[in-house]
């Protein structure tokens, strides 16, 4: 992945809600935004040329993953505490991670598993099978293929059949490479929603509108804090960031230089700020050309895994009527006590629990003598480790 302009990039995904496809596409937005975390995964031929674009000529038989197990990336995300991953299963030079029946640059002309192989589908089936949810990039910008819509289509059609509920698909090129008059996204959006209608686009075309993306999404750029740091701290529209590993900002695999990572204090000071400025992280790793994640990098994102609190409910835009019960429920890897809190503006407003137990469940009975109050949130605070907290993302109303 390329940094383009100074500023944030939008980055293109789709997501599927968690509830399946009957719930509304406010759900499923709201769904990915409770998973918080994920796992980028760039591979392909660009890990074999050791540079971040391939080239469109390259030859499909360099693809060759020796030692490939999806179920170790899948195993190291999940124990990262990431609730998703998403895959380049197409890249700008066009190569395909999966059998195509559009072309033959994809990987039934490699040497991998002699062109018998689906990468996809090993990655959708390891993250499925350890409870991950599932995104798929796709580049607009094909150098190999042009940019045909019906191609494009027949292409997206593929993934979105043949391969269970998506969680993501990460368009890529729109905009500042591919006008919208040559690929129309309207076209597009509504083509992938009559196939799975609650799929999210996360369109990375610069342009941060939810008239071509259903996730507002940004690049971090050269590890750059600036890229994020104008995100509000009342955020309320469904937004993420993605950051990668690697300290000198390659997104595939360029060599060792690749297993230099970012420190993980840079990791954990970044999940926070966006945590609680209703934003995901979607962080990237590489894996070598034998199909793996390096070691360095694994302990890099291991060592990021430390005790939190995430809020789950109530996590919307609601009324609560006085003397109303309210279910609020959690989740944390910690021992220990938690206090609950009623905030108002920023300020706690009542103390709901003193200290409840480890249980990932509340029932708040709404006093009928509590005042009328906007803009609350719920705040959840470990008590052996105060630093250790969670404010619900939405606000809601009491009267």
């Amino acid at each position: 992945m390329e940094i383009r302009r100074n500023i944030s990039v939008l980055i293109s995904i789709s997501f599927f809600i968690s509830f399946g496809l009957g719930g509304s596409l406010d759900s499923a937005k709201q769904a990915y935004m409770d998973m918080k975390y994920g796992m980028f995964i760039h591979f392909s031929m660009a890990t074999y040329e050791g540079q971040q674009w391939a080239s469109p000529d390259c030859d499909p038989g360099m693809f060759n993953p020796s030692k490939l197990d999806c179920g170790q990336w899948a195993d190291v995300a999940k124990q990262a505490g990431m609730k998703y991953m998403v895959l380049t299963p197409k890249h700008h030079d066009g190569f395909c991670l999966w059998p195509s029946e559009y072309t033959d640059h994809d990987v039934s002309s490699s040497s991998w598993k002699n062109g018998k192989g689906d990468l996809v589908r090993e990655f959708v089936d390891s993250c499925r099978s350890r409870g991950l949810k599932v995104g798929l990039y796709y580049s607009i910008w094909d150098q190999k293929h042009g940019q045909d819509v019906n191609f494009i289509k027949n292409q997206l059609k593929e993934l979105l059949t043949n391969y269970g509920p998506i969680t993501s698909i990460f368009f890529d090129a729109w905009d500042w490479k591919i006008p919208y008059s040559e690929v129309p996204y309207e076209e597009i959006n509504s083509f992938i929603k009559s196939i799975q209608p609650n799929c999210l686009v996360v369109n990375n075309s610069q342009e941060w509108s939810p008239k071509t993306s259903d996730i507002i999404a940004y690049e971090m750029g050269i590890h750059e804090w600036k890229n994020v740091e104008h995100l509000p701290d009342t955020n309320t529209i469904p937004s993420e960031t993605c950051e990668t590993l690697a300290k000198n900002n390659n997104w595939f695999w360029n060599g060792h230089k690749t297993n230099r990572c970012v420190s993980a204090n840079h990791i954990l000071k970044l999940r926070k700020f966006l945590f609680d400025r209703n934003c995901n992280l979607l962080l990237n790793v590489a894996p070598d050309p034998s199909g793996l994640i390096p070691e360095t990098q694994i302990k890099r994102l291991f060592e990021t895994k430390l005790p939190y609190i995430r809020i789950i409910s109530p996590n919307c835009n609601e009324n609560f009527q006085k003397g109303s019960k309210v279910e609020i429920r959690y989740e944390s890897n910690m021992a220990g006590n938690l206090k609950i809190e009623l905030m108002h503006d920023g300020k706690v407003a009542r103390v709901i629990n003193h200290s409840t137990r480890l249980n990932n469940y509340f029932e708040w009975q709404i006093s009928k003598n509590i005042p009328n109050f906007k803009n609350c949130r719920i705040k959840i605070t470990s008590l052996k480790n105060p630093d250790i907290n969670d404010k619900s993302d939405r606000y809601f109303t009491i009267n």
